[in-house]
């Protein structure tokens, strides 16, 4: 006899392609404080769609179970503000005690790949992991692409698994950007990504090594944090504790401990280029700007 599970079915016919989803098809709905996370299926049950809202009682123990899967090309796309995540599965886990307020310990397990479900029990089988970039991160200009997302409902920070890679398209004056990490974590609270381990940025000319980089693509500003970080273009380096990058000016101001060297034309063959190191004081790679750099870097930390 079968189980009591929820089996939300998706309706037979077309789909739209990707990016746009079809509200029509199942969705379910996830709240961070008076925040909406919307997971929402775009293949319907003729495409491959599997859509669970609650799975059989027994696929965890003291948890429920819910799961969506969208195979290829098809993808789960769940909605966080400005943000979409990209996945081919996304599995829903919460206490079973607890009542509304079960979602505040609410996980989503986003990944690549592939499951089936089983009929008999309502829970998910033969699930396949896949370890390429399969999952992805959309805010504004910028892509984000990852093996794994592991979002936590109780602090609001999904944690990607890598390798990692960032592409910021170009717009306008503004230059495009890449970067690759490790890892990756999402702050949906304050829409700030923050890439860890190995961190390289390349954009226009300017390459950057650091421990991390935060970025805020609404404000079009990212900070690289190193011991130290380092950034270079046709001009010299500079190095330092805290770099701040202007990403739609492709220009940096340093903080902390401070080096520097940089390319200037001079007479004779044994001339060299000079090198500054040592000093606390901002240094800002384009010597025309003025501007008042007085003010505490911003911290974006999680």
């Amino acid at each position: 006899m079968r189980q009591p599970w929820l089996v939300t079915l998706g309706l037979l016919g077309a789909v739209s392609a990707q990016p746009e989803a079809d509200v029509n098809l199942p969705s379910f709905e996830l709240r961070r404080g008076e925040r909406p996370i919307t997971v929402q299926q775009t293949a319907s049950d003729a495409e491959g769609g599997i859509a669970i809202t609650r799975g059989g009682s027994e696929c965890r123990q003291n948890e429920n179970l819910s799961f969506f899967y969208a195979p290829d090309p098809k993808r789960i796309e769940t909605k966080v503000g400005n943000t979409t995540i990209r996945s081919n599965a996304v599995l829903r886990t919460q206490p079973k005690e607890g009542g509304a307020e079960a979602q505040d310990r609410a996980v989503l397990d986003f990944f690549g790949g592939a499951l089936e479900l089983n009929e008999e029990t309502g829970c998910p089988q033969n699930v396949e992991r896949d370890k390429g970039q399969k999952v992805t991160i959309l805010e504004g200009r910028t892509t984000v692409n990852g093996a794994s997302l592991l979002y936590k409902n109780a602090t609001g920070v999904g944690d990607m698994i890598g390798p990692v890679a960032l592409e910021r398209r170009a717009s306008g004056d503004s230059p495009a950007l890449t970067a690759s990490s490790s890892h990756l974590s999402f702050n949906i609270d304050r829409d700030v990504q923050t890439l860890r381990g190995n961190v390289t940025v390349e954009s226009e000319g300017r390459a950057s090594e650091a421990d991390v980089l935060e970025l805020d693509e609404e404000a079009g500003f990212a900070i690289l944090r190193g011991n130290p970080a380092r950034s270079r273009d046709d001009e010299g380096e500079v190095a330092g504790q805290i770099i701040e990058y202007d990403l739609d000016t492709n220009d940096v101001v340093v903080r902390g401990e401070i080096e520097a060297t940089f390319e200037i034309e001079v007479e004779g063959e044994d001339a060299a280029a000079p090198s500054f190191g040592g000093s606390d004081e901002a240094l800002e790679t384009d010597p025309d700007d003025e501007s008042d750099l007085e003010n505490e870097s911003p911290d974006f930390e999680d």
